[in-house]
């Protein structure tokens, strides 16, 4: 496996080689040949991975996050965003961030828990309320206390977290209505690489494996996979509605996206930088969330314009409540496999959920 992760690591490094020329600290401007003159700007030249498409929610994000700190800077930062195709599958993605060669990276809650577990408590079902979810999870994020407990799994891992994003709620698409808890049986189903949630739909009911997102939709199309789960604007970009016949929102798991940064990179920056790379995330934190949900409902109907006879359904509470007594059980399992700290975390974040809604008049 070691192997295969340092020959994919030396292919994204000749793609970066030919893609790009980045700098992954300040060039400083040539010094006059003449005598002593001002001390030259800073010039930094970044790059940014995204985990989706051209167009898509986290692209989209990176590349308002690369204008932004290009107008804070007066244009000496440069981040240039490549889109998810151009440097690697996801997990080369996210071990070039680790590694240094990318400065900055688009992952999500799934992929990154081989690298920092803990963040797998993310990935149980059912956390989340239905009610006022981009404004609970904003809440949660800013100021609850749980970040306060991830950052520095991130940190040990090689990574700066800058903050987590609420991309929407995940969809499941098949090809077969899904009701109940009976219905799941024999479906094979596509989730990202991350046990806690290969673990979580088995106990849902479903034929659960992990497959590389490129390839989603060979899998759909050749039978090898029968469903998968994404946020709705992401089964739109990638074409999944094409071999599918049903979009079901049991509205047990929200798609949370984690921009971050190599944690040796951020260290070596001046605080007012690092100050701002939080501070961009943070004022992201609702308007993504709102961009979601819009999302949501534009490629919905696109999907429906280009396949009239697609089904889209909801669940009502009461269709969610076996499920829900299915996916209970999975919190201890996150206490196995989450790593140091795991019961502390949950406890936390479950809390900072509660308050949230409190807060926000959420029952």
């Amino acid at each position: 496996m070691r192997r295969k992760i340092l020959v994919s690591m030396l292919a994204l490094l000749l793609a970066i080689t030919l893609v790009a020329v980045g700098c992954e600290g300040p060039t400083p401007a040539p010094a006059t040949a003449r005598a002593p003159a001002p001390a030259p700007a800073v010039k930094y030249e970044w790059k940014m991975v995204s985990e989706e498409p051209e167009g898509d929610y986290m692209t989209y994000w990176s590349q308002q996050f690369a204008d932004e700190m290009h107008e804070w800077s007066d244009g000496q930062i440069e981040i240039t965003v490549y889109p998810y195709g151009t440097l690697g599958e996801v997990t080369d993605q996210i071990f070039a961030t680790q590694m240094g060669v990318i400065q900055f990276s688009m992952s999500d809650y799934a992929w990154i828990s081989s690298f920092v577990p803990q963040a797998q408590v993310l990935c149980l079902h059912y956390l989340w309320p239905k009610e006022k979810t981009v404004e609970v999870v904003a809440e949660v994020v800013k100021n609850g206390k749980v970040m306060d407990l991830l950052r520095p799994k991130f940190r040990e891992s090689g990574f700066e977290v800058l903050g987590f994003l609420d991309e929407g709620w995940q969809w499941l698409s098949s090809n077969k209505p899904i009701r109940t808890p009976e219905d799941p049986r024999n479906v094979k189903f596509r989730v990202m690489g991350s046990e806690m949630l290969i673990r979580g739909y088995a106990a849902l009911g479903f034929d659960a494996m992990s497959l590389p997102f490129g390839e989603v939709y060979g899998g759909l199309q050749t039978g090898l996979i029968d469903g998968q789960t994404q946020p709705m604007a992401t089964n739109y970009f990638m074409s999944f509605y094409e071999q599918q016949d049903y979009f079901t929102n049991m509205y047990s798991e929200v798609f949370i996206a984690v921009p971050m940064a190599n944690r040796g990179f951020f260290d070596s920056l001046p605080e007012d930088i690092q100050n701002k790379l939080h501070e961009v995330w943070a004022d992201f934190l609702l308007p993504s969330g709102y961009d979601s949900m819009e999302r949501e409902q534009k490629y919905m109907n696109l999907m429906k314009e280009e396949k009239p006879e697609l089904t889209f359904y909801e669940f009502t509470d009461e269709e969610m409540e076996p499920f829900r007594e299915r996916a209970m059980p999975l919190r201890d399992v996150y206490l196995e496999i989450g790593g140091e700290g795991a019961q502390e975390i949950l406890d936390t974040l479950l809390a900072d959920i509660e308050a949230a809604k409190a807060k926000l008049g959420v029952e």
